[in-house]
């Protein structure tokens, strides 16, 4: 399975993300709970922790600060491929191949309830921005949306035969986009759970779908090897970004919305400006292998030492740090800051 040969791609991502703590945690992930690859990362609002999901079936809560586990949350069946904070930072929700979305409470670990109704392995989940409700969406291929109070399904609604792979809520929480396996990507109402636009130009897969921080953009990535950008309003397709030589796997907009970062199966990581719609950033996983620590990296400093064994030279994650022009990435087991 194609699906499956991308998460197995993501088998050592490490990521430890908002400061140059980074440094200290990736010391201290030589001593990482999970015992099978990991999948996914998130992070909490108020940047105190971070989640990973893995293969194990497990999910870790870890202090940022200290890089210290806090939580290991079971009960998953089978392995997690995302991971949402609630925007309180109150709630986690887990997206399995076990067919269930997992609700967690973060301050005591604890599960809240399994969220059941789909019948094919759920790929991603998303809270809606005022943290009423979650969207969840599965190889099934259809997209659910809960009620976060009695955790009961609003409405389940089927986008085709084919799998949704990624889902992404407006700002405002008024749209939902899903990147859809028959290479379309869906908006849909969320209130109500109709279609309203149909999304057309690529020619793989959908990955990966992310709003522009003021709702005007959609930015999505897919098996076709490029990343495309939409104005929301009409449904247009006004840029073809090419320059990955493999399929796009994330797409997020820079936290001001002048940017968008990029990566691939190719090991490739570009940053492109929304006004020139050029890349003025790129680095590929060549450039990730160690070398004795970059110096140039700010906070690396502080250690003698970085060493930690690269397996592949992917690049496995990437994220912009909130209130910063930064990016944090992964190759293999590496965590590197970057400052495009």
């Amino acid at each position: 399975m194609r699906r499956t040969s991308l998460l197995i791609s993501l088998s050592l991502l490490v990521l430890a993300l908002l400061g140059l703590e980074t440094n200290h945690l990736l010391q201290r992930s030589k001593r990482f709970s999970h015992s099978a690859p990991i999948y996914e990362v998130a992070i909490s609002p108020d940047a105190r922790l971070f989640a990973t999901g893995s293969a194990d079936h497990t999910i870790s809560l870890w202090d940022r600060a200290s890089g210290s586990l806090q939580a290991t949350l079971h009960g998953h069946t089978r392995e997690i491929f995302r991971l949402a904070f609630s925007p309180d930072g109150s709630l986690l929700a887990s997206a399995s191949w076990d067919k269930t979305v997992g609700l967690w409470d973060v301050h005591s670990g604890t599960l809240v309830a399994y969220l059941q109704g789909h019948t094919g392995a759920v790929w991603d989940v998303a809270f809606a921005p005022d943290g009423k409700t979650i969207a969840s969406a599965s190889g099934d291929g259809s997209i659910i949306l809960w009620d976060t109070t009695n955790r009961k399904a609003l409405w389940q609604a089927q986008v085709g035969a084919s799998e949704v792979y990624a889902l992404a809520f407006s700002p405002d929480g008024k749209l939902l986009a899903t990147g859809n396996k028959d290479h379309t990507i869906s908006l849909w109402d969320t209130s109500t759970a109709t279609v309203q636009k149909q999304l057309f130009g690529h020619r793989g897969a959908v990955m990966s779908v992310a709003f522009s921080p003021d709702g005007s953009l959609l930015a999505s990535g897919a098996w076709d090897d490029s990343a495309r950008l939409w104005l929301v309003d009409t449904g247009q397709s006004i840029a073809e970004l090419r320059g990955h030589t493999g399929r796009v796997y994330r797409t997020p907009f820079s936290p001001d919305g002048t940017r968008l970062a990029t990566i691939g199966e190719d090991g490739n990581l570009f940053v492109w400006s929304l006004s020139t719609l050029q890349p003025e950033f790129h680095k590929t996983a060549y450039d990730l292998k160690l070398r004795n620590c970059d110096r140039s990296l700010q906070g690396w400093s502080t250690w003698s030492t970085c060493r930690i064994q690269m397996i592949t030279y992917q690049i496995h994650g990437v994220t912009w740090i909130p209130n910063q022009q930064a990016l944090a990435i992964t190759a293999g087991a590496q965590i590197r800051i970057y400052y495009p």
